[in-house]
């Protein structure tokens, strides 16, 4: 079928009966435009889009790990952060017993210093009681 005779029937047929009516070069053209575009995306398209999705995939990735090894070693500080805090009162309890301790020493202390001293205070006084009896 030449062109003309195309337009001829184009010319004389309504719109719907030529989009109704099946043309095998129609069939043809439209097979191979879409073959043409199939291999021209594929080529061109196709490659480019998958490594754009590969690249993106892999920083995904790779960002998820980042998040995850971030939030182990976060952790890990936290647990060395409360081990600290475990051991600094620990030990702050345990300098406090040792001060009320040593306190307590030093009281005990102080308290028969006291006594011994008065002690021999009262002797020293009885003394000389028993010597100003003596000279009178």
């Amino acid at each position: 079928m030449n062109f003309t005779a195309y337009i001829f029937l184009a010319a004389a047929a309504s719109p719907t009966e030529l989009l109704l009516k099946p043309t095998p070069g129609l069939y043809i053209w439209t097979i191979i435009t879409f073959l043409l575009l199939f291999f021209v995306l594929r080529k061109f398209a196709w490659k480019p889009l998958l490594n754009a999705l590969n690249e993106r995939e892999d920083f995904i990735s790779n960002s998820l790990k980042d998040a995850k090894k971030a939030r182990e070693e976060l952790e890990n500080i936290n647990q060395e952060s409360q081990d600290i805090i475990t051991n600094a009162r620990s030990e702050a309890q345990s300098i406090l017993a040792d001060g009320k301790s040593a306190a307590e020493n030093i009281k005990q202390q102080t308290i028969s210093d006291a006594k011994d001293q008065s002690a021999k205070i009262i002797e020293d006084a009885k003394k000389q009681i028993e010597a100003e009896k003596e000279k009178a």
